[in-house]
Formats: C-alpha cells, sequence, structure tokens
C-alpha cells in the first residue's frame, strides 16, 4: 500500500501483522517503496527474527522501521506509535494487557522526550485494546485508530477511531489545541465510500491529479494481491484409500488441539489445577476446501480471517452453550460423545469464535498464533513443503460412534 500512500501525499505508513497476510517478502518489498517515514508495530519471522530493524532506533529491544514518529503541524508536534501486532505467523509471543501497556508506556515516553503535544495510538486489526482503554487515557495518549473497529466512539474518556472499513469506511478526526497547551478531539467520523466518491467533484484541478495517482497505485496494487492470492499452494486430494477421512473443519480442530497439546507443560505450570480440566478444541468459521489445486486465496477464505489461535480457561457451561450453536466443529473423536464437562474448562479455538461466548466469560492463557499461518505451516510440514499432494486424516477407525469394520 505504501505506493498509494507516497502517491496521495501521506506523510507516513503504517505496517501491521495484517500485511503478512501475503507474506514477508511482500511485505518488505512494500517497505521498499515507502517514501518517507513508516511505522511497524512487533513484525517478526517464524524464526523470530524483527522484519523491520534500524539500528538507529530509541529502543535496541523493539521492532522498528521507526515504531514511533513525530509530525510537525501548524507550529505542534503530534506524536504517533504503532502497537502490538504480532503478525500472520505461528508461535508469535502473546500480547497480554500488562504487555500492551507497558509497550504503549514506553512509547509514550519515548514520543514525549520528543516533544509531542498530541500522542496517537495505531493498532491494526488483529490488536483488541478493549481492556486496556483506561490505561492508555491514563498515559495521555489523545486517540487510538483502530483498524478493528469499524465505528467511532469514546471509551473510558478515550476518543476511537475504527478504520476497520478500509477504503469502505475511511476514518478521519481533528486534534485542536487550546492556548493552555491542551488538545481534544473534534469531529470524529467515519466516511463510507458513496461519501467519498460524492466529494471527489469538489476536488480542485491538483487534488484530483493526486487522488487519481493514488487511484492507480491502489488498483496496481490490489492486482498484484489479486495474483499472489492466485497462486497455488498445495493440490488436495481425496483419499480414496480411508473409508472416512476427518472433514476440513475436523482437521482443523485437530490442529489446535495439538498446539495446545504439544504445549501443555507451559500452561499446567500456570497453575497447578489446569492440568485436571477437560481440554475442548473446536474450530469455527472453517469452509470445506475443493479438491484439486489450493490457491493462497482459496486456503484464507476457508478459515477465518485475521483470527488468532488461543487456549482459554472458561466454563464447561460456555463450552457446552458453544458447541449448541452448531457453528463450530470439533475434533472427531470428542464430536463422537456428549460433551459432559462441570465447572471450569479449557478451550482452544480462535479468536473470532471466542466471540461467540455470549457473555466472554474466558480468560486467554496461551496464544498460537495466527490462524492461516498455523494451518498454512501444518499443510506444508505435512506434504514436504506443499510437494506432495495434501490428504485428510483418517477418522479413528474404533471409536463410539464408528464400527470396527
Amino acid at each position: 500500500m505504501t505506493s498509494a500512500f507516497a502517491a496521495a501525499g501521506y506523510d507516513l505508513q503504517c505496517f501491521d501483522g495484517w500485511d503478512l497476510a501475503f507474506g514477508p517478502e511482500r511485505l518488505i518489498e512494500d517497505a521498499a517503496t515507502a517514501n518517507g517515514p513508516a511505522l511497524a508495530a512487533n513484525l517478526r519471522s517464524a524464526e523470530g527474527a524483527p522484519l523491520f530493524y534500524r539500528a538507529t532506533c530509541w529502543s535496541r529491544n523493539r521492532i522498528s522501521n521507526g515504531m514511533n514518529y513525530t509530525v510537525q503541524r501548524a507550529g505542534r508536534t503530534i506524536g504517533f506509535f504503532a502497537l502490538a501486532s504480532t503478525g500472520h505467523y505461528a508461535h508469535a509471543a502473546d500480547m497480554s494487557a500488562d504487555d500492551l501497556v507497558q509497550t504503549a508506556s514506553e512509547q509514550v515516553a519515548a514520543l514525549t522526550a520528543q516533544g509531542a503535544q498530541a500522542i496517537v495510538c495505531v493498532a491494526g486489526p488483529d490488536t483488541d485494546l478493549s481492556r486496556v482503554y483506561t490505561d492508555l487515557q491514563k498515559l495521555g495518549i489523545t486517540a487510538v485508530v483502530s483498524a478493528l473497529e469499524t465505528e467511532c466512539f469514546t471509551k473510558n474518556g478515550l476518543n476511537v477511531i475504527g478504520v476497520g472499513g478500509g477504503l469502505e469506511g475511511v476514518g478521519t478526526f481533528e486534534l485542536v489545541f487550546d492556548a493552555a497547551g491542551g488538545v481534544g478531539v473534534e469531529n470524529p467520523a467515519v466516511h463510507p465510500a458513496a461519501t467519498l466518491e460524492g466529494n471527489r467533484g469538489a476536488l480542485d484541478a491538483d487534488a484530483l491529479a493526486v487522488y487519481e495517482s493514488a487511484l492507480d497505485s491502489l488498483e496496481v496494487l490490489s492486482a498484484g494481491d489479486a495474483a499472489v492470492a492466485g497462486q497455488t499452494l498445495f493440490t488436495f486430494e481425496e483419499n480414496t484409500d480411508a473409508r472416512k477421512t476427518l472433514s476440513f473443519g475436523n482437521f482443523v480442530a485437530e490442529v489446535w488441539l495439538a498446539y495446545a497439546d504439544g504445549d501443555r507443560d507451559n500452561w499446567q505450570d500456570m497453575a497447578p489445577n489446569l492440568g485436571d480440566l477437560t481440554l475442548t478444541a473446536v474450530a469455527g468459521g472453517v469452509s470445506e476446501l475443493e479438491y484439486g489445486d489450493v490457491t493462497r486465496g482459496a486456503l484464507l477464505a476457508a478459515l477465518p480471517a485475521g483470527a488468532r489461535v488461543q487456549l482459554v480457561k472458561t466454563t464447561a457451561e460456555a463450552v457446552s452453550q458453544l458447541l449448541d450453536t452448531g457453528e463450530v466443529s470439533e475434533t472427531y473423536a470428542d464430536a463422537q460423545v456428549p460433551y459432559e464437562a462441570e465447572g471450569s474448562a479449557l478451550l482452544v479455538t480462535d479468536t473470532n469464535t471466542l466471540k461467540l461466548l455470549s457473555d466472554q466469560n474466558y480468560t486467554v492463557l496461551r496464544d498460537y498464533g495466527d490462524a492461516f499461518w498455523d494451518i498454512r505451516m501444518n499443510i506444508n510440514d505435512r506434504t514436504n513443503a506443499f510437494a506432495e499432494p495434501f490428504v485428510l486424516p483418517e477418522a479413528p477407525t474404533y471409536g463410539a460412534g464408528r464400527g470396527q469394520g
């Protein structure tokens, strides 16, 4: 997106974990086209190495191509910083509420040292700040620009500008400084595409030329995204020798369970009684793949977009309610028997599915990275880096609901 930002005359670009959907190579290529300063938050490769790093950054312990930056406008200094996104790779570090506040406080301190009179936090679509709005307001942050939200609102005294609608809902706001040195947010709004298109007629010739240049750049980038999405990742074949295979939804749930099982020593150390709780894995928002060549775009579409995989502590009642919605797939073996847990329970699933829990009564224990990349890499490992066809595993030969054949 950076060439379009440059064509439109923007002073600042912001990279986020979401931009890794097409892989680090594309992201780094985009960064190379950036005109001027850019923000990047905690973007790491699968090996944990920072994708962007500048040795002159104020803190060498932070990933950055500039994690924060100041812009001068009307004699005022406005600071921006990017927060928290860990990227679309498995094993990305979980950002707890304490982590978010600590990182934000460091960025605020750095921007304050640079003379920032207003500070704007930019958060990507995989960063939920709802648990730390009060903390961010206490740190003196003026506004949050959130790609997770699609509306503007005020929460605990903090102005949140939703830009999750992309070009279909562009968020804007004004910073107003008073004589006493205070700053406020005025006219926060999300403008639908129809409004923006209607406003084109009011542009003068120079502004329209810039707009048309940016539009051309976006169309080129969109075509590039479509080309990447159309690339074949692997071949999906039916297992004709097996009497019965798992569904793709069952397979995804099995992968989530494997993540939690493989991490059992870590989460059991967090509390002595966690190991005694029933662990359930479910996959939501999963559609079945078509046999044949599977493209990156098709795999993205078959999985919950932008969701992360998390292990949470919740109640057995909440898990039962989730299963009763009929919108999730369990591991095959668990799906054959009634769910009968009581009291507390453990659940591993994606963050989109967690939103189905009506009362949000859960505590996040572990984060296993982005859903798309978790499945992509699992299939990569099963197919010798996609060199061999992918077939769904067989369902268990024995077990409740199955004959012995």
